[in-house]
């Protein structure tokens, strides 16, 4: 007797790209795209423009363009490199209709390909920008991206949203931190999540001082009094009390920001 195995389609290939559901907005939920410069608008997506692009959350799901005068490339850099002489397909969904693009991948082709709907592209950088392109004058609703290797595109499954969040957060994370440290004493302070690489990091709301005293409004780059960085590298930060009598106590926001551009 022979088994008959029942037919359930193509199983889905991985998703190469972050954040391909708009799940994750660490830097807003609404901007103007106004600059010829990179622009974050949802995590790990970016525009450029100086025509005034409107990019959004969708209230249902997505991400949603208004575009002004011209087309409006959504961007994504990747961090691995793809392999030359395979097939590639990306899709998206764009108001309702499945949109989707193959090609074969040649890492000595330095021009753009696509086409109408889909912009592939070495940068200077040497990583691949995978765009997503919309018309102009026109609001444009899109609520699905996927690159995946083959020739055909299969259909997209969402991940966990702590996933999505912990993957974008090693391009990018924000989070408040305390700690206490005593005179010529090194802290360590660890982060959430290994970043993509050695951030740029950004301080704001700092205060420190002795007994709630000498309260200041950023860590000193001072050798002989107050609080200093002296470390950083992809997993903590390491501070160290310069000098000043008594125990500190430190409270701070960071940003790191470890996208590529």
């Amino acid at each position: 007797m022979k088994l008959k195995i029942p037919n359930f389609g193509s199983l889905p290939n991985q998703n190469l790209l972050d954040n391909g559901d708009f799940q994750i907005w660490q830097y807003g939920e609404s901007f103007t795209i106004n600059q010829d410069k990179q622009q974050m608008t949802a995590s790990r997506w970016w525009c450029w423009s100086p025509q005034g692009h409107i990019v959004e959350k969708n209230a249902n799901g997505g991400i949603k363009i208004t575009t002004k005068n011209t087309t409006c490339g959504l961007y994504q850099y990747l961090e691995n490199e793809l392999e030359d002489g395979e097939d590639y397909t990306i899709s998206a969904l764009i108001n309702g209709a499945l949109k989707s693009f193959t090609f074969t991948y040649d890492s000595s082709n330095d021009e753009n390909i696509g086409n109408s709907n889909f912009s592939i592209l070495k940068s200077t950088n040497e990583h691949v920008r995978i765009g997503v392109v919309f018309e102009a004058n026109k609001t444009s609703i899109c609520k699905y991206v996927k690159l995946e290797r083959g020739k055909f595109a299969t259909f997209f499954i969402s991940k966990k949203y702590s996933e999505e969040w912990a993957e974008c957060c090693r391009y990018y994370a924000q989070w408040c931190f305390a700690f206490a440290m005593t005179n010529s004493y090194e802290y360590n302070v660890s982060f959430p999540i290994k970043m993509r690489t050695t951030p740029a990091y950004t301080f704001s709301d700092v205060r420190y001082g002795i007994n709630g005293q000498n309260i200041k409004t950023s860590f000193t780059d001072s050798h002989t009094t107050g609080v200093q960085l002296t470390f950083i590298d992809s997993n903590i930060m390491r501070f160290r009390q310069n000098y000043q009598d008594g125990v500190i106590a430190v409270t701070c926001r960071v940003i790191l920001d470890a996208e590529i551009s």
